[in-house]
């Protein structure tokens, strides 16, 4: 890994990120793909990396905006659009931009932060500029979607990891295993954020295992922080619910919020 290893950009690990094979990490496309259809206008993510959830809504039909602040997630999302059809291609408008801060001559029916992005964000104060910055991106009447994990207890020293933990293994196309371990290095409750060692691990038959690293850097959110940080924006909420499936916010592992400008 690189010495500098900052925290959320996947510097080192950035083609390795669509790899993984588990099935909540594709689950939300759908559910995404259904609010565009209701939006009916162009849609930003915010956070796009790789383009995961970007590149199959721009092949579902929409017009799509993406913005992210790692070069590395974005030069794999190059590398995945240049390989679809040119009328898709053309439909996808990508740019290296903070989700804080960020300025588009564009005005959007449907602004989404996907899976843990929204998190990356460890300040009360960044949180609330990038959620002012989407309601002056936003149509009226446009719609926010904003997705966080949500806690199964109250955070404590239960969370931190005594050793490394197997999130999941897999074959890559050139025959070599690949494994992803994590490892939850510290939290804290003061700034509520969690620190998380990624490590991923390349095994070739008798070749030696090659290892990459990197760190992700998460805040964590309660129901009433995230209500807050909307209202405080000026966001009306719609809906409330704990997974893509529409579960009541409380029985779910997510915390799933859809707001209106």
């Amino acid at each position: 890994m690189g010495g500098d290893c900052v925290a959320n950009l996947y510097e080192n690990t950035a083609f390795l990120y669509d790899r993984d094979p588990r099935i909540p990490f594709s689950m939300d496309i759908p559910f995404y793909v259904k609010q565009a259809e209701k939006a009916k206008g162009p849609v930003l993510e915010l956070a796009c990396g790789t383009g995961r959830v970007l590149l199959p809504l721009a092949q579902q039909g929409f017009q799509v905006w993406g913005i992210d602040l790692s070069e590395a997630m974005l030069t794999e999302l190059e590398r995945k659009k240049n390989g679809l059809p040119v009328d898709v291609q053309q439909r996808i408008h990508v740019s290296r931009q903070s989700m804080c801060d960020f300025s588009i001559r564009q005005q959007f029916s449907l602004i989404f932060a996907a899976f843990r992005s929204f998190q990356a964000l460890s300040t009360e104060d960044e949180a609330l500029s990038c959620l002012k910055t989407c309601y002056r991106h936003l149509h009226v009447g446009g719609r926010l979607l904003i997705n966080v994990f949500r806690l199964s207890k109250p955070m404590g020293d239960w969370w931190q990891s005594k050793e490394e933990k197997l999130d999941f293994e897999t074959m890559l196309p050139g025959g070599e295993i690949m494994t992803r371990h994590s490892f939850n290095k510290s939290f804290d409750p003061i700034l509520r954020l969690l620190e998380v060692d990624l490590i991923y691990r390349i095994q070739h038959k008798e070749k030696p295992v090659k290892e990459h690293r990197d760190k992700l850097r998460l805040r964590y959110y309660e129901g009433d922080d995230l209500r807050t940080l909307l209202r405080d924006a000026g966001f009306t909420i719609e809906a409330e619910y704990g997974g893509y499936a529409g579960q009541p916010i409380d029985q779910g592992n997510e915390l799933l919020f859809i707001c209106h400008k």
